[in-house]
């Protein structure tokens, strides 16, 4: 994707989120949550139309989860990219996308992926400890704390947000739990194939004796469910984003990203209802979109 269409679709996505009118968010019953994950938006390079049509079908629901790479960090990317995207831009992108979905959902949770947490520490190492104690371990607490600025980076106040969660308030940051199930996004690595992801996260909760019915893992741009160990349940959530350059370079990868979020209904003690619970499929992307 061209700098140019990357800049124009940020211009658009400023300009749809500040024409919504905002809108409080209506009890579903106090015996049943419905909670919606999505993930993997890699702000500016969302599918806005994608993100539109979840809220406009789910609009009222217990909460919502940001399952990580929420940013893109195209700016300190170490893939062959433009590196042209200023962050005060993304910046401003996602902010005004969780607060306008701060408006649909009776909670948001955000929770740290590869990119907005790894790539985000890896530059704070870079710089002199005399200035990095000024500056926060990731962007999305600053999301999440309603710290609010312009494109250009105007500091314009802060916004209160009582009802988004940063993940890493009470703990670890890439993973938060919901009634029985975990919310993760995996900070380093990557393995091909269906649900590998889910499964070497899923192992690594369960080596430390955490229990937990069902997990919701991101990071693999994929689409999938499947049992696992123990009766659990683990679920691919997919993307939610135009394609990466680096999918774009001649690497030919085997299968584009698939796009897709996932759904989970919770009964009053946690467990998931099996029927509704999983991920729904929204195709896949077409270049000249």
């Amino acid at each position: 994707m061209s700098v140019e269409k990357v800049k124009n679709l940020c211009d658009r996505y400023i300009e749809a989120v500040s024409n919504v009118k905002e809108t409080r968010p209506t009890a579903q019953g106090k015996s049943r949550e419905r909670w919606i994950s999505i993930s993997d938006l890699h702000g500016p390079m969302m599918r806005l139309d994608l993100v539109k049509e979840i809220i406009k079908r789910h609009s009222g629901a217990e909460g919502i989860v940001l399952n990580g790479d929420i940013f893109d960090c195209d700016l300190i990317s170490t893939f062959p990219k433009s590196k042209e995207i200023p962050f005060a831009v993304e910046y401003a992108i996602v902010f005004q996308l969780v607060k306008h979905l701060s408006t649909h959902f009776g909670k948001v949770i955000l929770v740290d992926g590869n990119h907005d947490k790894g790539r985000f520490a890896r530059e704070l190492g870079k710089l002199n400890p005399t200035i990095k104690f000024l500056i926060k371990d990731s962007p999305l607490r600053s999301v999440a704390e309603g710290r609010n600025y312009s494109s250009e980076g105007k500091d314009l106040g802060t916004i209160n947000l009582p009802n988004v969660i940063y993940a890493g308030e009470d703990g670890p940051s890439w993973w938060t739990r919901v009634g029985k199930v975990i919310f993760a996004h995996r900070l380093r690595g990557y393995r091909k194939g269906p649900l590998a992801n889910a499964v070497i996260v899923a192992n690594w909760f369960i080596n430390r004796g955490t229990q937990f019915q069902c997990l919701v893992s991101a990071h693999s741009h994929r689409v999938g469910m499947a049992p696992h160990i123990g009766g659990r349940v683990l679920i691919d959530q997919g993307a939610l984003c135009h394609p990466m350059a680096y999918e774009l370079d001649g690497r030919c990868a085997g299968t584009p990203i698939d796009l897709g979020y996932a759904i989970v209904d919770l009964d009053r003690h946690g467990n998931i209802d099996p029927v509704t619970t999983g991920p729904v499929y929204l195709g896949t992307y077409q270049e000249d979109q």
